[in-house]
């Protein structure tokens, strides 16, 4: 990597936020902000705390692997989570239904389809357990960095698709492209562990974002500069390992609060709910007819910018309303907007979400 590059990956979640609040400055963006319908969405939030001190768990459903009963080291566990975690983030995106270009069926296809199937496959080698205190996991470990940088399409199909029944997992060939370069990464920069990854971060949050970055191309959620707009950062992925690893292994990374929602197509959706994000006319009526959103058009990077933003003010907006407790961080109220969307979604309350076809989220 060239100076430049270490310097564009430098500081990452400023640069979300900021390249987000330009973007929402721009003329001829097509999402804008109501701030004035803020604060009934925050007294729920404050509601749902208020009645639940553990208001909000990362793992509420019981979706991932925790290493919960194997039997080898601590440090073989953490590393097992470890790369339970980044191999689910790494291939963390588009799981709206498709349809089957074969059948004409819809594909229900979810984010906790393949967080479980995942999971059922982390357990499968459980009691191969190896007892020593080597930072690598044991050969046998299906997201082991050997396994992952092997994979070809047909073996990652042939793997999952017992664990997702008559589900099938789209774009399979970019999911292996995305997986296998995280083997080699790992390999070739952290001795084929995950865990050396997290600590080369020094506990720091943004620190380990930008090892992301670095390490890992297809996390580089940014959008290069055009004639029309300058470079925009989103980092979805990249941010979301983080907070996820930071909960699964109680961290305590420093910094969390600098970390940014993770804009993806659930959290627009009940922001919109909620009449805090509005659409013009016309993407109005793309986004409700389920058509699809051209990928880093204008249209899909005004609803990306505004769902940062609206989140940046709305975690604003809790803190000046709870001074003198935990303060809220845009990953709390992100976790709360999406279980809470993901809940209203499946009972066919909320509006239809936009579609892009994009690696990214």
């Amino acid at each position: 990597m060239t100076t430049k590059d270490y310097e564009t990956f430098s500081d990452p979640c400023t640069k979300v936020r900021l390249t987000c609040s330009q973007w929402m400055e721009k003329e001829g963006c097509s999402v804008t902000i109501q701030t004035q319908n803020l604060s009934r969405l925050a007294h729920d939030i404050l509601l749902r705390k208020k009645e639940n001190p553990t208001w909000i768990q990362w793992d509420e459903e019981k979706w991932h692997y925790t290493g919960a009963g194997y039997n080898g080291s601590e440090r073989r566990r953490k590393e097992r989570v470890a790369l339970y975690i980044l191999t689910l983030d790494a291939i963390n995106f588009c799981f709206w239904p498709n349809k089957n270009a074969a059948s004409k069926d819809i594909n229900p296809l979810e984010y906790e389809h393949l967080a479980m199937s995942l999971k059922h496959l982390a357990e499968a080698d459980q009691e191969s357990a190896d007892s020593t205190e080597s930072h690598t996991c044991e050969s046998s470990y299906a997201f082991s960095p050997e396994n992952l940088s092997k994979l070809t399409p047909e073996s990652l199909n042939a793997t999952l698709q017992p664990h997702l029944k008559e589900l099938y997992l789209d774009n399979i060939e970019k999911r292996t492209q995305l997986l296998a370069e995280v083997g080699e990464g790992l390999k070739k920069s952290f001795n084929g562990s995950a865990m050396e990854l997290i600590e080369a971060a020094n506990k720091d949050a943004c620190v380990l974002v930008e090892l992301i970055l670095q390490n890992f191309p297809g996390f580089r959620d940014i959008v290069p500069s055009r004639e029309d707009f300058p470079t925009i950062f989103f980092l979805k992925r990249a941010q979301i390992f983080v907070g996820d690893i930071n909960a699964a292994l109680n961290l305590n990374l420093k910094n969390m609060d600098k970390l940014t929602t993770f804009a993806d197509y659930r959290v627009p959706q009940i922001l919109r709910h909620f009449d805090i994000l509005k659409y013009q006319p016309h993407l109005e009526t793309i986004v409700d007819e389920g058509s699809e959103i051209p990928v880093r058009s204008k249209d899909e990077l005004s609803i990306r910018a505004a769902t940062v933003v609206a989140v940046e003010n709305l975690v604003e907006h809790l803190n000046d309303r709870s001074k003198g407790e935990e303060p809220f961080t845009a990953v709390t109220v992100d976790w709360y907007l999406w279980q809470v969307g993901e809940k209203m979604h499946q009972d066919g309350l909320l509006k239809p979400f936009h579609k892009v076809r994009t690696q990214f989220y």
